[in-house]
């Protein structure tokens, strides 16, 4: 594996496993699988590997409430552990719980509280059904992306490390059954410059992703790996290797 290009790890705890305390869930098998689990996270602090986790109760699931097994807290205990964990919390808690009205006890809430404690935590936006799609017309979503982005302008002002930390994010898969792929991207990157700016958007869009991978100029473990990887296959690097921002 740190060999052979790849640039990180990612788990679904929804099909049957927390990030921690599964021996709550499954007996002694549960707790073989929480060591299983520790090596894991002590191998990608050992060499810099990101790990993403799918963190929102909603998605596919393996059983009915197996959407809570994705639960920030389970990451809090992680953490407590593993601090150095290049983590990032997918889908930002889920759209929904973004426009909560009780919005300090939401999961997106709980990941904004890991990020200001922990150096390497992110999160991203997909797949954040905020925009128009064949199925979700613009009367269906106008009401939700207001309320969407009302929060966020919100959260980038009293937050302003989210700013380095939160990534654009399409869920790919989910984008393609909408065919909202090109729409999706588009709609994002304009909605941040008009609102928050060509830096801010430029980070949202690819710098935070590239500091979480540990791809930026300021180095990361896979930087070094994905170097070696290039030069063993007589390959260049790539043009973002020397314009990527710090």
């Amino acid at each position: 594996m740190l060999e052979s290009g790849f640039v990180g790890v990612k788990i679904y705890p929804p099909m049957g496993f927390r990030p921690r305390c599964n021996e709550e869930l499954h007996g002694p098998e549960g707790a073989r699988l929480d060591e299983a689990l520790n090596r894991l996270y002590a191998f990608c602090v050992e060499h810099d590997v990101p790990l993403t986790a799918h963190c929102t109760e909603q998605g596919a699931q393996a059983a009915p409430t197996r959407g809570r097994n994705s639960h920030p807290r389970f990451w809090e205990l992680v953490l407590a552990d593993y601090p150095d964990l290049r983590l990032n919390l997918g889908h930002f808690g889920g759209a929904w719980e973004l426009v909560r009205d009780d919005f300090d006890a939401s999961w997106t809430a709980d990941i904004i509280r890991l990020m200001e404690g922990h150096e390497h935590v992110y999160s991203d936006v997909g797949y954040h059904r905020i925009w128009p799609t064949p199925a979700r017309p613009e009367g269906k979503t106008e009401k939700t992306r207001n309320a969407w982005f009302a929060r966020m302008d919100r959260l980038y002002e009293e937050h302003p490390r989210l700013a380095r930390r939160l990534m654009y994010g399409s869920d790919w898969h989910m984008t393609v059954a909408t065919e909202q792929v090109r729409e999706y991207f588009g709609s994002f990157r304009e909605a941040w410059l008009a609102r928050y700016g060509a830096e801010a958007t430029a980070d949202f869009m690819g710098g935070n992703a590239l500091r979480f991978l540990g791809l930026g100029p300021d180095g990361g473990g896979n930087r070094g790996r994905l170097t070696s990887f290039y030069a063993r296959l007589g390959l260049a690097e790539p043009a973002w290797f020397r314009t990527a921002r710090p």
